[in-house]
């Protein structure tokens, strides 16, 4: 579904910038908001949630329901509240727990992989945030100006290949579905932030529109699979209890590369230093498969009680 809002706006983008202008974009944009607002409330809670909090009933139906779509049924018993680590011990300000969280994330087994994939979603999102915006850029340079605005005209042929490039979220996504069990959740990445990084040296080159085009494609599609796989591989490493924190945390590195992407893919092109801008993410896309090469175990095939004594033999 990311996929096709990115497709989407780029469709919208070409309809309607050019005759209605920017304002109706976002606000054309923004109307999907609005259908969100509805659906948040049918999600289901999380059952560990619903656990720590004592609602055993609503634990009970969200896991019935989803053994009802998958076409099984509950194994007898009953399930029991899960007690706070704190208020077993009768302490309980949150400040400890969240401090026991984070100590369990920087414990010598999960140090590691904690800051490794903090790393992995702070590069790959600026990667793949640079790459979107840099698709753009490339066609801002080629783009001539009104005469009496700095404003760039767009041709359709700039809308096409910008178009083309969004396009390529629907291969990246086949790729990491392809890839993810035959090859595993670290070679997976490992391949994919290789092929990223390649398409964006040979820009080095500076090759032809379609060309470009073509190597951007390829850096698009390989990043989205980068981040799918890092998002299946980050919530499966993690123990239970921490795992809502960790993944929360490394999103937050991603939202920080995402917010330095436009310094390197606008800011550097709009001053006309574009390879330096290309070098970054050569950079961050051949450090990510360095990182990676680091991660200390492959989920792929593993239970998650047995990955957590894993990480804990680790220590």
């Amino acid at each position: 579904f990311w996929a096709l809002g990115a497709i989407g706006e780029a469709a919208l983008a070409w309809a309607t910038l050019e005759t209605l202008g920017w304002r109706w974009l976002i606000g054309l944009s923004a109307l999907p908001l609005v259908l969100l607002m509805v659906l948040f409330p049918l999600l289901p809670e999380s059952p560990h949630f619903s656990l720590l909090k004592g609602n055993t009933k609503e634990a009970t139906r969200t896991l019935a329901k989803v053994a009802s779509i998958n076409g099984r049924s509950l194994p007898p018993g009953h399930l029991r509240p899960i007690p706070a680590p704190k208020e077993a011990e009768g302490a309980a300000p949150d400040s400890e727990a969240g401090h026991s969280t984070m100590g369990v994330l920087f414990s010598l087994s999960l140090r590691r992989t904690t800051i490794l994939i903090g790393f992995l979603y702070f590069a790959v999102a600026c990667v793949y945030y640079g790459v979107v915006l840099l698709s753009t850029e490339v066609h801002v340079q080629n783009s001539s100006c009104t005469s009496d605005s700095s404003v760039p005209q767009f041709s359709n042929q700039d809308f096409a290949d910008v178009l083309i490039t969004t396009v390529a979220e629907v291969p990246g996504l086949v790729l990491a579905a392809l890839l993810v069990e035959r090859i595993g959740r670290i070679n997976s990445l490992l391949t994919s932030s290789i092929i990223c990084g390649s398409c964006l040296a040979a820009l080095f080159f500076q090759p032809g529109e379609g060309v470009t085009t073509g190597l951007l494609f390829g850096a698009r599609a390989s990043i989205m699979t980068a981040f799918t796989v890092l998002y299946i591989y980050a919530s499966e490493v993690f123990p239970t209890n921490v795992r809502a924190s960790a993944v929360g945390m490394a999103n937050t590195m991603a939202r920080v590369g995402g917010i330095l992407a436009p310094t390197f893919s606008v800011a550097l092109v709009e001053e006309g230093r574009i390879r330096g801008a290309e070098s970054i993410f050569v950079a961050l896309s051949l450090g990510t498969a360095l990182a990676v090469y680091f991660l200390p175990i492959e989920t792929k095939d593993r239970p998650l009680q047995e990955m957590e004594i894993e990480l804990t033999a680790i220590e």
